[in-house]
């Protein structure tokens, strides 16, 4: 096979496995949408924060008790499938389930002991220790997840997982909204933790399907995971921080503005940074299994994957990012209420941070994928120790906007950061084609940001300008490296034929 052919086969995996779960992501983020316009119409911004805080302060002990089994587990199975060792994938599958369920253990049982820590921390007024006892067993049913995901993941299960993740986001739907329409701020608490029961037997269903439950807690079978728990806890560690870094913000907005302040600040940060990281995630899954198998042959193959990567993500990010940002202003009250407008300015700013993560997302995952714990933890340190120094002094400059440029601003020197870190330490060098797509779409990406502070006819046409620009050169050069419109071309004639076949 041509070196030629080749890379076009590779850009056309990637195209593929992005399509399949940028689709679902898609439908995904679509019903999010739905369950938080319902959400947000029911509870408003002060109900949204207080959804918030609950969410953080279990993500921080769920991320600091998971013993990173989530990103470990899927290196140390994935290199077993790939090997096509299935006695050896069955053996590590039960290692990883065990531990997870201590995992799960541990984290709920952490969570009840410091529910009067969270309460203090979070909140200037109230009780809600007993909430946040309530909430405990959410970090166990979160381990179980993770642990379960892992395992789709590195078995390369894409359908199964992409079907399951679907299913998550409907069950929310579907459990949420029925109880904050007949017991508003009272049925929080209950809700967080159906939906998560709900969205961990979606996940199990598929797993137990390919890979029975076994499970052993005998030394000798916990002592074969210590290895992949020690690397596990590099993703603690930097888990803990990136969580910490979250609750930190929100629960310095609290008590600097209000409740409903991170309210509003967590409905702009779930659009520009949760359903973002949906369209990430498709990418992760396909690409993370697939840059631990080059990292085990050679640098060059391992730039190419890692290069390749990033810039189907930057001809893909590009023009979604302008399209968000010229959405905002219909899509925010669309989506959420009226009453959420006040935060527009820092959603349009805050946006340009996608197309930053979508540049130094693929570069750190060279350290994931080879094990290397103490660099990833260094760039994560970095990374949530500039987005919580930068989101606080531009709140303090200019409130909720000052936020959103503190969010661009630490993803753009997360960018230098990583990009630097990884040619010193693993060699890594971008590709004159990546270069050349980030020195054509950035100013486009960098001109949305005039957008926010004009109106009128001259927002619709810089807009629609720098939309149609970026959409254009990403077709072009997706099209030259992987002729996908041809591809469509001769789907579509083929439909055609078979229809008037069957008439």
């Amino acid at each position: 096979m041509t070196d030629d052919k080749s890379t076009e086969l590779h850009y056309r995996q990637i195209i593929k496995y992005t399509g399949l779960f940028g689709g679902i992501q898609t439908m995904n983020i679509l019903v999010g949408l739905v369950r938080n316009k319902l959400t947000a119409l029911l509870l408003g911004p002060l109900g949204m924060g207080l959804v918030a805080l609950y969410q953080s302060s279990v993500k921080l002990v769920s991320d600091s008790t998971g013993l990173g089994l989530g990103m470990s587990g899927v290196r140390e199975i994935s290199d077993a499938y790939s090997a096509g060792d299935d006695g050896e994938v069955e053996r590590l599958v039960k290692v990883i389930r065990s531990w997870s369920v201590v995992a799960a253990l541990v984290g709920t049982l952490l969570c009840a002991l410091l529910c009067k820590v969270f309460d203090s921390l979070a909140y200037s007024w109230g009780s809600h220790t007993l909430h946040f006892l309530l909430l405990s067993p959410m970090v166990g049913m979160m381990a179980i997840t993770s642990g379960e995901t892992a395992v789709l993941k590195a078995t390369r299960r894409m359908k199964a997982l992409a079907i399951s993740s679907f299913y998550s986001v409907l069950s929310a739907l579907v459990v949420s909204v029925p109880l904050y329409w007949f017991y508003g701020f009272r049925a929080v608490v209950p809700s967080l933790v159906l939906v998560c029961l709900a969205q961990m037997l979606a996940v199990l269903v598929p797993s137990y399907r390919a890979y029975p439950l076994r499970l052993s807690f005998k030394r000798d079978v916990l002592r074969q995971g210590v290895g992949t728990v020690r690397v596990g806890m590099a993703f603690v560690l930097a888990g803990f921080m990136c969580s910490g870094a979250e609750y930190a913000v929100r629960s310095y907005l609290n008590y600097v503005g209000s409740e409903a302040v991170v309210g509003l600040y967590n409905a702009a940060y779930m659009l520009v940074v949760t359903y973002a990281g949906m369209v990430f995630s498709a990418m992760e899954t396909d690409y993370f299994p697939r840059l631990s198998a080059a990292c085990l042959t050679n640098g060059r193959n391992m730039n190419d994957v890692v290069n390749r990567q990033a810039e189907v993500t930057v001809l893909l990010i590009s023009p979604l990012t302008v399209c968000f940002v010229f959405m905002a202003p219909v899509m925010l009250p669309l989506l959420f209420s009226g009453k959420f407008m006040p935060v527009l300015p820092m959603i349009q700013v805050a946006a340009v941070s996608m197309f930053f993560r979508g540049l130094y997302l693929p570069v750190e995952y060279i350290s994931l994928a080879k094990g290397h714990s103490r660099s990833f933890c260094f760039l994560e340190g970095i990374n949530s120790l500039m987005m919580l120094a930068f989101v606080v002094v531009g709140y303090n400059i200019h409130s909720l906007l000052g936020a959103g440029v503190g969010l661009t601003l630490a993803a753009a020197v997360e960018v230098c950061v990583s990009f630097s870190y990884m040619r010193f330490k693993y060699n890594y060098r971008c590709s004159s084609s990546l270069v050349k797509n980030i020195a054509l779409q950035l100013p486009l990406v960098l001109a949305s940001l005039v957008l926010p502070f004009v109106d009128g006819s001259l927002y619709r046409s810089l807009g629609l300008f720098l939309i149609i620009s970026s959409s254009a050169m990403s077709l072009n050069v997706l099209d030259r490296k992987t002729s996908f419109i041809d591809d469509i071309k001769r789907k579509l004639k083929k439909m055609n034929k078979r229809r008037r076949g069957d008439e």
